[in-house]
C-alpha cells in the first residue's frame, strides 16, 4: 500500500472505479471488492504499479527511490529474485483470465492490467523507447548484452514456461519470487518452442475475445491458428526488418478479434480502423524499434493518438465499443508480453543479469 501512496495511484485507481463501467464492482471508498476474495484478481490489480516499477527500475535507481519493488527484491536476494519479473507479469494477466471462481469482476481486472501494460509503454514521460535504444548502443559489450533480446528459439519458451506460486503478491516475506520456470517435458528445443507457440497462441486468443456468453466461441479456434504463425515468427526472426513485417499479422488478429459470434464483421463509426492502423505503429516502435527515420515514430505523437482513438471508441455503441477496445488491448499487449520480445523483459531481466555479472 505504501507504494501506491509513494507512486501517487491511489487517486488514479479510484477515479476509473467510481465510473459507471466499474461503480457496481467497487465498495464506498472505490476499491475493487473482488480483490478480497480472490488471490489472482489482486495480483493483476497490483500490476498497476508493478509495470510502474520496471519502467524506472534505471531512474529510480539514479534517484535513490527507496520503495521500488524490483530493487528491494535485488538488494534482499539478488538477481535470481528478478528475473522472470515480467513474464510473471503476463502470467499474472492471464491467470485471471483463466480464473473459474465466482467472484464478479475478472474480466474488467484483466483489462485494467493489459492497460497499464500498454499505458507506461506509450506515455512519453517513461521514455520506454528512449531507454532501450540507449542501452543497446552503448559501447559496453557488458550493457548490450544484459539488455539484448533472447536468442532465437529461447524466447517464447522462457514466456510459456513461467508459471505463479499460490499468493497475492509476487513476493514472499523473505523477498524470495513467487514465480519460477517449469522443465518443459520435451525432449528437444524445436518441441518446446512448439509446446509455446500453442500455449502462447491460446493465451493471446483469450486476451482479444471476451467470453462467449453461450460458452463456445467459433472464433476463438480461428484466431488461435493465426496466433500461432505471428508468434513462430517472432520465434525465429532476429533481423529487424522482417520482424516489423509481422505487424499485417498482427492486425489480421484484430481484425478477426472484433468479429461477431457468427463470424460477421461489427457495424463501427470509424473506430476500428482507427485502432487497426495504431496496432502497426506500437508494434514497430515499443516492441521491435525503429532504424532510422523512415521507420521511426515519436512518443508524444503515439500517445495522442492512441488516446484520442481510444476516446472516440465511447461515440460507438457499448457492445461494440467493448469488442474493439478489449481486441485492442488483447493484441497490443499480447504483442508486447507474449512475443518473446517484451520491453519490459529487456529492462527487468537487464538489469538484473547484469547486476548478475558484478554479483
Amino acid at each position: 500500500m505504501a507504494r501506491w501512496w509513494d507512486g501517487d495511484m491511489v487517486g488514479f485507481y479510484r477515479l476509473a472505479m467510481g465510473t459507471a463501467e466499474y461503480r457496481h464492482l467497487s465498495d464506498e471508498l472505490g476499491c475493487f471488492r473482488a480483490i478480497r476474495e480472490c488471490g489472482r484478481m489482486r495480483r493483476v490489480v497490483e500490476n498497476l504499479i508493478r509495470y510502474n516499477d520496471i519502467i524506472d527500475v534505471i531512474s529510480d535507481y539514479t534517484s535513490r527511490e527507496a520503495f521500488n519493488e524490483i530493487h528491494v527484491a535485488l538488494s534482499a536476494k539478488g538477481s535470481a529474485s528478478v528475473i522472470g519479473y515480467a513474464d510473471a507479469l503476463a502470467a499474472v494477466t492471464d491467470r485471471v483470465i483463466d480464473c473459474d471462481c465466482r467472484e464478479d469482476g475478472h474480466q474488467e481486472a484483466a483489462e485494467m492490467g493489459m492497460g497499464a501494460c500498454l499505458w507506461y509503454l506509450i506515455v512519453p514521460r517513461y521514455r520506454g523507447r528512449a531507454q532501450i535504444d540507449c542501452l543497446s548502443r552503448t559501447p559496453r559489450d557488458d550493457v548490450r548484452t544484459s539488455f539484448d533480446w533472447l536468442p532465437c528459439g529461447e524466447r517464447l519458451t522462457a514466456v510459456s514456461a513461467t508459471a505463479l506460486t499460490a499468493g497475492n503478491t509476487l513476493h514472499s516475506p523473505e523477498w524470495e519470487p513467487l514465480w519460477f520456470r517449469e522443465t518443459q517435458g520435451n525432449r528437444n528445443r524445436d518441441a518446446d518452442s512448439r509446446t509455446a507457440v500453442e500455449d502462447l497462441a491460446r493465451r493471446t486468443a483469450r486476451r482479444i475475445r471476451l467470453p462467449c456468453e453461450g460458452g463456445i466461441d467459433p472464433v476463438i479456434e480461428t484466431l488461435q491458428a493465426e496466433a500461432k504463425k505471428v508468434l513462430e515468427g517472432c520465434e525465429s526472426l532476429s533481423d529487424k526488418a522482417r520482424l516489423r513485417a509481422l505487424s499485417e499479422k498482427w492486425c489480421g488478429l484484430f481484425d478477426i478479434g472484433v468479429l461477431d459470434p457468427d463470424g460477421k464483421p461489427l457495424h463501427s463509426r470509424g473506430s476500428q480502423e482507427e485502432l487497426r492502423s495504431l496496432i502497426p505503429r506500437i508494434w514497430n516502435h515499443v516492441v521491435v524499434g525503429s532504424e532510422g527515420p523512415a521507420t521511426s515514430d515519436t512518443d508524444e505523437g503515439l500517445f495522442i493518438d492512441v488516446d484520442r482513438t481510444i476516446t472516440r471508441t465511447y461515440l460507438e455503441s457499448p457492445e461494440v465499443a467493448l469488442t474493439l477496445r478489449r481486441a485492442f488491448l488483447g493484441v497490443t499487449t499480447s504483442a508486447v508480453e507474449l512475443s518473446g520480445l517484451n520491453p519490459y523483459g529487456r529492462l527487468v531481466d537487464g538489469v538484473a543479469r547484469f547486476r548478475q555479472h558484478h554479483e
